[in-house]
């Protein structure tokens, strides 16, 4: 209470400060030597203090406007109570900033931790992507506009070794046996249609000729593609066989309509389950089917010393044309039924892509009764296909016959003189 009034007295002695400037200080120095004996003791209750004086500060504020002309006149004693306030002032202030840089300084730790993390996974996202992308490149193409090596899709239509091929001659390799059909036998599959073509196709199907290779899927042409001196038969089985590591093997087995003095008789098994389906299939739609097999037929060729073929690198025969393929195509065509042959051929026709190269000697396995093994590697085979001979006999016999003929009617009109009567 004392020292509330004290104050009093100390705003009036301003005035007389101010008169009498040089007295002033000896008073003033004189006085904060009892003082600071006074505020010595006191801190213990000026430590309460503040919790008043931060009460009142609400009200202070309202004096503090409306006499800010008597701060302006006392500025000589305003110093002195300023200098002990901010003497506090700067210890919080200085204390505010040591743990906002804290802080400031937490936050962008973590920041770069968040954008740093980000960008790692963004990167195996974009990497994947492109690895699929060559896939999704399909090509859309036909068999009217056989202008494939312009497509624009991933494909090598116009590469170096494509296929179809048409094969002129070929020699019998030592190196190259029988082949050994494992499986093939009967399973169920899924009919489809695509491509211009009916394919049957095959899951987890224990059916392989080559070492790591399955078969994944057949499909039909009519007409064979690739072919034997020129001559084309009626129709072709392309077995697609793919192994593990991308690689793709095709077994081609050609077929030809018998005509009615053939002793060899069709076999219907394999091609009756796509013939008995073919009305409730369409490009969008398929059809799962009791598939007999091939190991009825691949017996029976190597029972009857047949199992001839020839063996070469191409290409698929539709885009993407993919190279790399190893083909392996029969020498002896099948018996096929005129009646399958019709019933499929009103639903595919024209799918058969032209020839795109003509090979001489290439490497072939040919059945030891067919060929008469020599002292060299290869022995040469001119033609090994008996309806090339077959046609040659039957020209050879009518050109005889119409010789023959001509040569009678000749001797015949002789005249009357030559002592015989014309007719």
């Amino acid at each position: 209470i004392e020292v509330t009034e004290t104050p009093v007295e100390v705003t009036e002695t301003p005035v007389e400060v101010t008169e009498t400037p040089v007295e002033a200080p000896v008073e003033v120095t004189e006085t904060p030597a009892e003082t600071p004996i006074e505020v010595t003791e006191t801190p213990v209750e000026a430590v309460e203090t503040p919790v008043g004086v931060t009460e009142t500060p609400a009200e202070t504020p309202i004096e503090v406007t409306e006499t800010p002309v008597e701060v302006t006149e006392t500025p000589a004693e305003t110093p002195i109570e300023v200098t002990d306030t901010p003497v506090e002032a700067p210890v919080a202030v200085t204390e505010t900033p040591v743990e906002s840089p804290v802080a400031v300084i937490e936050t962008p730790v973590e920041a770069p931790v968040a954008v740093t993390e980000t960008p790692v996974e963004s990167p195996v996202a974009v990497i994947e992507t492109p690895v699929e992308a060559p896939q999704a490149r399909a090509c859309t193409w036909t068999y009217d506009n056989l202008d494939w090596g312009s497509l624009d899709c991933d494909q090598t239509c116009d590469g170096s070794l494509q296929s179809p091929v048409s094969v002129m001659s070929y020699q019998a390799e030592e190196e190259l046996t029988a082949l050994k059909f494992v499986g093939y036998g009967a399973t169920e599959a899924k009919l489809v249609e695509k491509d211009s073509t009916i394919v049957v196709e095959f899951e987890d199907y224990e059916a392989s000729f080559l070492p790591g290779y399955e078969l994944k899927e057949l499909h039909i042409h009519i007409g064979s593609e690739n072919n034997f001196f020129g001559y084309k038969r009626d129709q072709t089985l392309h077995l697609i066989h793919r192994s593990k590591s991308g690689g793709i093997a095709i077994l081609a087995i050609l077929y030809e309509i018998n005509p009615p003095t053939s002793t060899h008789v069709p076999d219907l098994t394999i091609l009756a389950p796509i013939v008995d389906n073919l009305n409730t299939i369409n490009s969008s739609s398929s059809v799962s089917i009791q598939f007999p097999g091939f190991a009825s037929l691949f017996n029976s060729l190597k029972a009857s010393n047949t199992d001839g073929y020839v063996n070469f690198k191409g290409s698929l025969t539709t885009p993407p044309c993919t190279e790399g393929v190893d083909w392996f195509i029969m020498l002896q065509p099948q018996a096929l039924s005129s009646t399958q042959y019709e019933i499929i051929k009103k639903r595919i026709n024209n799918n058969v892509r032209p020839v795109k190269r003509t090979l001489k000697n290439v490497a072939a396995y040919v059945p030891p009764s067919i060929v008469t093994k020599s002292s060299t590697k290869q022995v040469n085979v001119v033609v090994v296909d008996k309806n090339y001979f077959v046609g040659f006999w039957i020209i050879f016999a009518l050109f005889v016959v119409v010789l023959v003929t001509l040569i009678l009617a000749a001797f015949l009109l002789k005249s009357p003189s030559d002592g015989y009567s014309q007719v």
